[in-house]
């Protein structure tokens, strides 16, 4: 329980440096200043007396016996002269540690008393019975308050702004020698910005840059995702490595204690997984996370809901509501909202076809400041989604807290949109604590963490005009990006290689769908959008005065502005049926159509009838895997055989209608319908996402 050694008095070593921060001048006795000697008596004075109280009441303990206080006295006199002599000596040696400690003589009473703190606190934490509680507690009362000199305590009594605790936290991490460079400053604490003071000092007077002095402080230790702050906040156990062993029971301590034992509680009642798990994507992980489970666990929703809230600076706590992406993560923002008395707001996936259809629920106020509270983060697409909705309201969002980091690139495309992310664990803490803890093997750390560095996220300006390469995925840890013309080289289908080389040249992923009724309102529409669009989309089936002229118009503007006719048909009938419906009718859509959508669900036989008419005449389908209406049912297994009738039927099949990434063969294009500014939805269900949000899904 004591940091004399920690606050030597030798002010170019990096204990005195720690020391010299805090107190006036190298002369001071103790922690103190000299006016706070009165305060320093009165303190002893009263643990004093403390220890008495305490001493008597522990004799009293086993006063609830029949017999009165002075026969009690008589049969327990040996008892009692046991404690009161242990009283005794107790005081004895806390008036020789405050004679000693006058006279600077530090280091063997410090060896001692850390010794034997650590082994009160140990059985204060490992006490079972009544006796050994007591005991305990009597010990840690016994002794003179040096809990109070626990580093962050002591800052917190002296009243250090948070300014000053970065700067000490800096001045901890100091090597020797720059220590020495800067030992006026480290005297003579400035009243005004300390660290930035030490820091244009060392800069100065060592030519060292801060990019320097960070590489070396953490010469071991991966920054991933994270700023220098944030590792400097996270983990303070690079910065303690010198500090005696009472220290570890500061606060600094029981926070890294209570993520390390978060952590563990996760893992055992199954919300961190090890194994063999096919993700939404289709890869396969060798880890998942399953944070439902969670709200089984009351007492570990309350410390995660803690945790996370505690995550966030006292200057980022100027928030007027918060808000849990669905789904998730909404158990995590209820308590929080319960603990912290904050006003939540709840953001839907899909807006009900009932009620107030709204997409955000609750009561706000344009400018209302929101913060956003996630579970886990990989891309970061469901936080920005959930941004997107909020700014739409007029509601302002400036940082969001999650639970787990997995560290695949989500940090940094959630910063590049200007959120500031908060994580109360990376993959790479969750992996070392259960490592230490001896629940995982190195080599399942190994292969998590292969996986993990494998399988980044590409940036969003990146993702915009390029896919991942498989064949880069799985045999190279670094992912390779094509652009549209290199995937244009790719494709065998003519259709597939000019939708590519049109989106290429001119620069646009647009795809115009011209939901008209008139002829010459879609040719209009066509002649001013055309030049800025890949494809043009059209339902021939809900044109009023369709004739043959009109097809023959369509394939000219088609040569004009250079881009893909796309007819949505929709063919979901057996085979022979949508062979008519493709060649002849009314419509004859393959003899100008380069592309149709087609719905699987038919089986195989749709899209070999297609096939036979269409492949002759170059002509191509797309697969409605995914949609965009509330209610459908094209989703799970469907979505997964559907992709897989595709790669069975490449030859004809050159995409996916879909609302997220279903396969990384660059040949395969996505298509995201409902997109436009406003996200919002219809009266019949049609959801409309905005282009932020359909380039983060895929």
């Amino acid at each position: 329980m004591c940091f004399l050694d920690f606050f030597s008095s030798n002010p170019c070593s990096l204990h005195g440096a720690q020391l010299a921060s805090f107190i006036p001048s190298q002369q001071s006795s103790f922690f103190y200043d000299d006016d706070d000697d009165f305060f320093f008596l009165l303190s002893f004075f009263r643990q004093t007396f403390l220890s008495f109280f305490l001493s008597f009441l522990f004799i009293s303990f086993f006063f609830f016996d029949n017999h009165s206080f002075y026969c009690y006295l008589y049969h327990r006199f040996f008892l009692f002269s046991f404690f009161f002599s242990f009283f005794l000596i107790i005081l004895f040696f806390q008036i020789s540690f405050l004679f000693i400690s006058f006279f600077n003589n530090y280091s063997f009473l410090s060896f001692l008393t850390s010794i034997f703190s650590f082994i009160i606190y140990l059985s204060f934490f490992l006490s079972y019975k009544h006796l050994f509680t007591f005991l305990s507690l009597f010990l840690s009362f016994a002794f003179f308050s040096f809990y109070k000199h626990a580093f962050l305590l002591f800052l917190t009594t002296r009243k250090v702004t948070r300014q000053d605790t970065k700067y000490a936290s800096v001045v901890q991490a100091l090597p020797a020698s720059v220590v020495e460079e800067v030992e006026d400053i480290l005297l003579n604490t400035p009243d005004q910005l300390p660290y930035t003071c030490l820091k244009e000092a060392i800069l100065k007077r060592t030519g060292r840059s801060d990019e320097d002095l960070i590489r070396d402080l953490f010469s071991n230790v991966s920054l991933g995702d994270r700023t220098p702050s944030q590792l400097l906040r996270l983990s303070m156990k690079y910065l303690l490595r010198s500090c005696p062993l009472l220290f570890l029971f500061s606060l600094t301590f029981l926070m890294e204690s209570r993520h390390k034992n978060l952590a563990q509680k996760l893992f055992d009642v199954g919300c961190v997984k090890f194994g063999c798990f096919t993700l939404k994507s289709g890869i396969q992980a060798p880890i998942y996370f399953d944070l439902r489970v969670i709200v089984s666990f009351p007492q570990i929703l309350s410390d995660v809901a803690d945790l996370m809230f505690e995550m966030l600076p006292e200057d980022k706590r100027n928030f007027s509501r918060i808000c849990g992406v669905p789904y998730t993560a909404l158990p995590i923002a209820t308590c929080i909202s319960l603990k912290q008395n904050i006003p939540m707001l709840i953001k839907r996936k899909e807006a009900k076809d009932y009620g107030t259809k709204k997409m955000v629920e609750g009561i706000f106020n344009k400018g209302d400041k929101c913060l956003i509270i996630e579970d886990v983060v990989t891309s970061g697409s469901s936080i920005l989604e959930t941004v997107q909705s909020l700014q739409t309201i007029g509601v302002e969002v400036t940082d969001a807290v999650v639970l787990l980091n997995r560290e695949q690139g989500g940090e940094a495309n959630i910063t590049k949109n200007g959120i500031t992310l908060h994580s109360v664990f990376t993959m790479s803490q969750i992996m070392d604590v259960l490592r230490e803890t001896n629940k995982i093997s190195p080599s399942t750390v190994s292969s998590v963490m292969q996986f993990i560095s494998e399988n980044q996220v590409l940036p969003p300006v990146t993702k915009k005009n390029t896919v991942i390469d498989k064949d880069n995925l799985t045999n190279s840890s670094v992912v390779k990006a094509l652009s549209f013309q290199k995937r244009a080289e790719l494709c065998k289908h003519p259709v597939a290689k000019k939708l590519f080389t049109c989106m290429a040249e001119k620069k646009t992923n647009l795809i115009l769908s011209v939901d008209l009724t008139s002829v010459s309102e879609i040719i209009e529409a066509i002649e001013k959008i055309g030049p800025f669009v890949c494809a043009v989309k059209t339902h021939v089936d809900i044109i009023k005065d369709f004739n043959n002229d009109f097809p023959v118009m369509l394939t000219k503007l088609s040569e004009k502005h250079n881009f893909v006719i796309f007819e949505d048909r929709k063919f979901s009938d057996i085979g022979s049926t949508v062979q008519n419906q493709y060649a002849g009718g009314l419509f004859r859509i393959c003899d100008w159509a380069h592309l149709v959508t087609v719905h699987p669900v038919p089986g195989y036989g749709v899209i070999e009838g297609l096939k036979d008419i269409g492949l002759p005449n170059g002509r191509a389908c797309v697969l409605v895997a995914e949609m965009s209406s509330s209610g459908n049912l094209a989703k799970g297994d469907y979505t997964t055989e559907a992709v897989k009738m595709g790669a069975e039927h490449d030859d004809f099949v050159i995409g996916y209608v879909c609302q997220n990434n279903l396969t990384f063969d660059p040949k395969f294009i996505h298509m995201t319908p409902g997109v436009q500014l406003v996200p919002g939805k219809d009266n019949l269900g049609q959801q409309y996402l905005t282009p932020r949000v359909a380039i983060y899904s895929l």
